[in-house]
């Protein structure tokens, strides 16, 4: 391992403070967080499993990860329609790492869902579906009194 690329030393980095801090800006102003991602070899990309990566990580003195109960939807772009499940692991992830609440809906699109550059009927109800389960989850969790922090 690099010795300059440490969990510790990444997330006490400048831009990784920086970007931690726009995620928990996110909580604080937000009903939660879209991840819109692309699928690749069954998995999500991994430009979005660094941001989860380095934004969870809670670094020194009082910095806390920016993912702790957040309501996640997944928006996913993939190749094929068999890697519709792909993001459950890194949703998974999520929700005992940091008890986020996932989105039981998520939207998975191909290039089939799309005709001459216009989003297809199907998908556009998936996505309005989606949208619609994700504001209710925030209305609904508005007035929860817990706060989550790292425990196993």
């Amino acid at each position: 391992m690099n010795p300059r690329m440490t969990p510790f030393l990444c997330a006490n980095s400048p831009r990784v403070c920086s970007c931690s801090e726009s995620v928990g800006l996110v909580r604080c102003w937000s009903d939660g967080i879209v991840l819109a991602v692309p699928i690749y070899n069954w998995s999500i990309g991994s430009t979005a499993k660094n941001l989860i990566e380095l934004t969870g990580a809670t670094g020194g003195g009082s910095r806390k990860s920016a993912w702790f109960d957040q309501i996640v939807t997944f928006v996913c772009a993939g190749g094929l329609p068999h890697s519709y499940m792909a993001y459950g692991a890194t949703a998974m992830s999520l929700m005992l790492d940091f008890k986020c609440v996932i989105n039981p809906y998520a939207v998975y699109a191909t290039e089939r869902d799309w005709g001459d550059g216009i989003m297809s009927d199907v998908l556009s109800a998936r996505f309005r579906k989606t949208l619609e389960v994700k504001l209710e989850l925030a209305s609904l969790l508005k007035a929860r009194r817990y706060t989550s922090d790292w425990e196993i």
